[in-house]
């Protein structure tokens, strides 16, 4: 089963203007840098309100060469989060799971954003799956352990959302097996279609 990643029809564009990273990969954003519209369609469609904004650059090539960059998210179970990226696309996102009897790692400071940061080692992990990530929104779990492959010349930059779930009053993170159902009518692909490795 496919719990990895899902394209999303939302009816509202990102509109979010490319930050200044300042040398950094990534950056924290505020909430009112995304499409307002946008965030009040979140909440008034299913009362989800948006926790975190963030920003992530890859630069042209990355992942080409040899494999850098894999980390999960958190150590959160079902941690999911709406990415929309831009600029290079045929890069993609794979995702990858801890080989039998390998323990996962804990979580650590990520030195860049308020969030902390797991990071397995390739050698530990399995490959499970790969997706483009376009501009009109993706659903990714980012529990499991992710890195990014941009084959293009250009950097690719990724706009990335967390949710608060009201149905814990807005004091949890919205989880993967939630979101697949609040999203299922604009869910737009069938794990049968998927980029299944």
């Amino acid at each position: 089963m496919n719990n990895y990643h899902r394209y999303l029809k939302i009816p509202f564009e990102l509109n979010a203007t490319v930050p200044d990273f300042q040398g950094k990969k990534a950056v924290d954003l505020a909430i009112d840098d995304m499409n307002p519209e946008l965030v009040k369609w979140f909440y008034d469609t299913f009362k989800l309100k948006v926790k975190r904004f963030q920003c992530f650059r890859v630069v042209p090539k990355h992942g080409t060469d040899q494999q850098i960059g894999i980390h999960a998210d958190t150590n959160i179970v079902d941690s999911c989060k709406i990415n929309w990226s831009f600029n290079a696309p045929n890069s993609v996102m794979r995702w990858f799971e801890m080989k039998p009897g390998v323990p996962r790692p804990k979580e650590v400071p990520s030195g860049v954003l308020v969030t902390n940061m797991v990071l397995p080692e390739y050698k530990d992990v399995e490959l499970k799956h790969t997706a483009k990530i376009n501009a009109t929104g993706s659903l990714v779990n980012v529990y499991h352990a992710h890195d990014i492959i941009n084959y293009e010349d250009t950097p690719r930059y990724t706009f990335s959302a967390v949710f608060l779930d009201p149905a814990f009053d807005y004091k949890k993170n919205l989880l993967w097996p939630r979101a697949m159902e609040l999203f299922k009518d604009y869910i737009i692909d069938s794990e049968a279609s998927e980029h299944i490795v």
